[in-house]
């Protein structure tokens, strides 16, 4: 049975967000279309999003960033559905109760903060390493690895 922790990832103006590349919102389109999909608004808006702001998000967080706009949570769920079986996105295992997504650009883990629930990505992977050694596995066709802990801040206060 998983522990379940208690992940808040801030989704508002305090939180210091990323900045986004301008230049990928132009590309959208063409992204949709080379993996089989529509370029309607609702995509286009949902990839530039997981794009812009590079952590994982649910449904939930993504419904509350566009409170102001017709996007359901159901329309959200299905593009998310549409987007992982695409390959645009993946599912992240962050130990609670919600499901987690993010873009699928680069292979990375995370470092998940159990105390305040801040998440840091972390490039590089030890599998290449790991798979000699198996006694009974010649590859590894995909992982998962996230790790988790007390941030610094945490652990000062």
């Amino acid at each position: 049975m998983k522990k379940k922790t208690n992940i808040s990832i801030p989704f508002d103006n305090t939180y210091n967000w990323p900045t986004p590349n301008m230049g990928f919102h132009r590309k959208i389109p063409k992204i949709l279309r080379d993996h089989g999909l529509k370029a309607t608004d609702a995509r286009k808006d949902l990839l530039n999003l997981f794009h812009k702001y590079k952590i994982p998000l649910t449904a939930e967080m993504i419904a509350k960033r566009f409170f102001h706009r017709d996007f359901k949570l159901s329309t959200i769920y299905r593009i998310l559905e549409s987007f992982e079986r695409k390959g645009l996105i993946r599912r992240v295992d962050l130990r609670t109760n919600s499901i987690f997504y993010e873009i699928n650009e680069h292979h990375h883990h995370h470092i998940v903060c159990q105390n305040c629930g801040i998440i840091e990505e972390i490039d590089g992977c030890l599998v290449g390493k790991i798979i000699p050694k198996s006694k009974k596995f010649a590859m590894v066709n995909e992982h998962t690895l996230e790790f988790f802990g007390k941030c610094k801040s945490c652990t000062k206060s």
